[in-house]
């Protein structure tokens, strides 16, 4: 494991291929009928933009630079992880994009159009363990982050800082 941290070509390779892996298991809980609210959809795009920034850096040899941005787009997606697990929590109010929008003349029929629609940020559809989706995202992004900083930091001790 030391050795895959220390290369960050390969780490490069390891996280897209993790990052491609947390989406596809998305997709998969999806297709099975556990459709995502705004939130959960948020969490996505760091992924989106993480896998190809990855394998083209590590591709066109800068790894270092991958490693480091993906970092920050992991970091990111804790971000609001820890946001949509605080508003499950009720620690925080929904968001706008989770609420009911726009204007009807029967506002009874929006409510139940739209919450037949779009799923409630602050009500899990599914927990594993004990803890919902959200919980296992900020887990599985802080352990990315760790990881492509680890490898940053190992990768720079390795050629003497430079």
């Amino acid at each position: 494991m030391a050795r895959l941290l220390a290369d960050p070509f390969r780490l490069c390779w390891l996280l897209a291929a993790i990052s491609a892996g947390a989406l596809a298991a998305a997709w998969a809980i999806e297709a099975s009928g556990y459709a995502p609210c705004p939130l959960c959809l948020y969490q996505r795009y760091p992924y989106y933009l993480a896998v190809p920034w990855l394998a083209l850096t590590a591709v066109v040899g800068w790894p270092r630079l991958g490693l480091a941005v993906a970092a920050l787009l992991f970091l990111v997606d804790a971000g609001i992880a820890a946001w949509h697990s605080a508003v499950e929590l009720g620690l925080l109010v929904l968001p706008q994009g989770c609420e009911a929008q726009g204007a009807s003349q029967d506002l009874a029929e929006l409510k139940a159009a739209i919450l037949a629609t779009v799923p409630r940020c602050d009500q899990p559809a599914l927990t594993i363990l004990g803890l919902s989706l959200a919980n296992w995202n900020l887990i599985l992004a802080l352990a990315l982050a760790g990881l492509a900083l680890s490898g940053l930091w190992r990768s720079r001790r390795r050629s003497g800082g430079t």
